[in-house]
């Protein structure tokens, strides 16, 4: 079902593929000699972004491009992946940490096990110059909430039970996927202002940070797949958004902080591209899954829409 803040989003997915040129086979009958055996290791992206806060100002801004981030765990470069002997990622955390300006922030975030397909993570890392007021870490509020994309009717070339793409061959067919990978942080119902002292300079504050934490994008990566021969093949894309509460602290002299006012924001959290291959209808009986003779130099590809 889609909701209000995923209005501009279609909830389908426009696969469309590249043209496969006519291949002739003398037998379709599975043969052991010069058959490969491949799977498609699954794989975690991680792409912060780097949040800079002014308290003295109440400003933020997205200093992502400038900031040094380093990544430590299970991860070094902010990519996890399997091979193609031993495909699947079990689950770990992964700890990130931005400089700029003289400053750090740091965050963790745990990364899932997957057998296969893809996972991109969008974190946001806060870096916070302090001044009377200081914002304090978000926290989660609430179920995650996620929408999936799913194939277009008149993009698909291949029709079961849904639309895929078509392997009819003994050869592996390479298939490249790109999806769309929402990052964005908008602000969820009304700020609640707590402070007594001076509820109007609190309030101003909080809009000047709401307004440069704000963002509404969208990226695409690609997704790789071998697909194996006599089969056929879609995807689906899970969008994932929660909902996050952020403190404003009032800081005094001996270091006291006294809450003066909250915020919501939705924001993006993670992508997930799901693959599906199944048995070509027509072929079924030749079909096993990872098998094929030495890849198709004809390649099919589709794109994910996000609108």
């Amino acid at each position: 079902m889609k909701n209000k803040f995923f209005s501009g989003l279609s909830a389908k997915l426009a696969l469309a593929t590249v043209a496969l040129a006519a291949l002739t086979f003398t037998s379709c009958d599975k043969e052991p000699f010069n058959t490969q055996i491949i799977y498609n290791p699954a794989r975690v992206i991680i792409t912060p972004n780097v949040q800079y806060v002014d308290m003295a100002s109440g400003t933020a801004k997205d200093v992502t491009s400038s900031a040094t981030i380093t990544f430590s765990g299970s991860t070094s470069t902010g990519i996890i992946e399997g091979t193609t002997t031993n495909p699947s990622i079990a689950a770990g955390s992964v700890n990130i940490t931005a400089s700029y300006n003289g400053l750090t922030g740091s965050t963790t975030v745990a990364t899932p096990a997957l057998q296969t397909g893809v996972v991109t993570i969008t974190p946001t890392i806060f870096i916070i110059k302090s001044d009377v007021y200081v914002l304090g870490a978000p926290t989660k509020v609430g179920a995650d909430e996620s929408v999936t994309l799913e194939l277009e009717a008149e993009t698909g070339k291949y029709a079961h039970d849904g639309r895929y793409i078509e392997n009819p061959s003994e050869y592996f067919l390479p298939i490249t996927i790109k999806y769309p990978v929402k990052n964005y942080r908008v602000q969820e119902g009304d700020a609640e202002i707590i402070d007594t002292e001076d509820p109007a300079s609190v309030a101003a504050i909080i809009q000047r940070i709401v307004n440069g934490l704000t963002k509404d994008g969208v990226t695409f990566e690609e997704y790789k797949y071998n697909l194996s021969a006599w089969a056929i093949f879609t995807a689906t894309v899970t969008q994932t958004s929660a909902l996050y509460e952020y403190p404003l602290y009032r800081v005094a002299e001996d270091g006291t902080q006294t809450l003066v006012g909250k915020f919501v924001m939705k924001e993006s959290v993670f992508s997930e591209v799901t693959p599906n291959e199944k048995a070509h209808p027509s072929h079924a009986s030749h079909y096993e899954h990872g098998h094929g003779h030495g890849t198709s130099t004809n390649a099919g590809g589709g794109i994910i829409n996000a609108d």
